[in-house]
């Protein structure tokens, strides 16, 4: 590995595992996919916070966004904290 890879103040080269990952064009490609959905969504917010509002209802508009989370947080904590407990498990079974 050449020298000139080598970043002093990053502690990894350029040719790390995950900076191949990354840097690959599937990496980018994942990356910018991701920025370009998360661009819609909040375009897709902003579109319907100001529906509402021009109605008139924009307490209904945050009442559902905070269903919406609920309804994410009541799904995934069981599923994280049970995910959790298993790998545990499986750590502790395997010393």
């Amino acid at each position: 590995m050449s020298d000139w890879l080598k970043i002093p103040w990053a502690g990894a080269s350029l040719t790390s595992p995950s900076r191949r990952v990354l840097l690959s064009p599937v990496g980018l490609a994942v990356l910018g996919g991701g920025l370009v959905a998360i661009f819609f969504a909040l375009f897709d917010w902003m579109a319907e916070l100001l529906w509402f509002r021009a109605i008139g209802y924009e307490g209904v508009f945050w009442r559902l966004r905070i269903a919406e989370v609920a309804m994410f947080a009541i799904a995934f904590v069981p599923v994280f904290v049970s995910e959790g407990m298993r790998a545990q498990a499986s750590t502790c079974r395997l010393r």
